[in-house]
């Protein structure tokens, strides 16, 4: 069966058909399009999370270069502070030292001090005690001699023993 224009029924029932068909395909997206579109609006998502991923990781290691300078300036101001410790400790015991020194040296010099103190008021006892009895022989009149030679002795007794006081008293005041 043939129509006028030489197209069988068939054919144009199928050409229709076909046509319809083609109309619908191109209306209707096929499997492989939406799959398409939903892979490709995948990988955008994921490419915004890598970005922002991304973002996040230098942060992170912005952060890190940081905490890493805050610690290294940390270590240097642990170990400035650690040689200055050293350094005030050395001091210390250089002049803990130097104190002991000195502090030796003038207990030597308090125990002359003592014997020189300890020769005068001695010294100055015994010119006393001289100068008494030769005052009191002289006062007697039996040997007026006697009595003058004790007294000049214990003057000169007494003279030595300002002498040895005020020799204490200069190293007292030089030491």
């Amino acid at each position: 069966m043939t129509e006028p224009g030489g197209i069988s029924i068939t054919s144009a029932y199928a050409s229709r058909y076909l046509e319809e068909r083609l109309e619908r395909l191109e209306t209707t997206p096929s499997i492989e399009t939406v799959e398409l579109k939903e892979a490709r609006r995948k990988i955008r998502a994921l490419q915004r999370e890598l970005k922002q991923v991304k973002d996040d990781l230098q942060k992170l290691r912005d952060e890190l270069s940081a905490a890493q300078s805050v610690v290294a300036d940390a270590r240097v101001g642990e170990q400035k502070a650690r040689t200055e410790a050293e350094a005030t400790i050395g001091d210390s015991k250089a002049t803990i030292s130097r104190l002991e020194a000195m502090t030796e040296s003038l207990g030597e010099r308090v125990s002359d001090l003592q014997r020189l103190s300890l020769r005068a008021i001695v010294t100055a006892w015994v010119g006393t005690v001289l100068v008494a009895f030769g005052v009191n022989i002289l006062t007697d009149g039996s040997r007026s001699g006697l009595g003058i030679a004790l007294i000049l002795a214990g003057a000169a007794l007494e003279a030595l023993a300002y002498y040895i006081g005020t020799a204490s008293r200069s190293r007292r005041s030089r030491g």
